[in-house]
């Protein structure tokens, strides 16, 4: 359902809170998805999932997300 490219990950200077500049680690993505494998609330849901998960995967837990459902087709 989704295809998602990932670059490599590499220090650059980020504004942050107060106009700070700050060297932070980041990584550019690249996502696309096929819409006939499920709706948007289903698409947004992952990508918050992942995107949580890429940002802090020593703290990451996924009973924090309760409305992670399984796609079920309609008969």
């Amino acid at each position: 359902m989704f295809v998602v490219c990932t670059g490599k990950v590499q220090k650059k200077p980020v504004v942050v809170n107060n106009d700070k500049i700050e060297i932070r680690d980041m990584m550019n993505t690249v996502w696309t998805i096929d819409h006939r494998f499920g709706d948007a609330a289903i698409g947004v849901n992952f990508i918050k999932i992942v995107k949580d998960f890429t940002e802090d995967p020593e703290n990451f837990n996924l009973d924090k997300y309760p409305d992670n459902t399984e796609y079920k087709p309609r008969a």
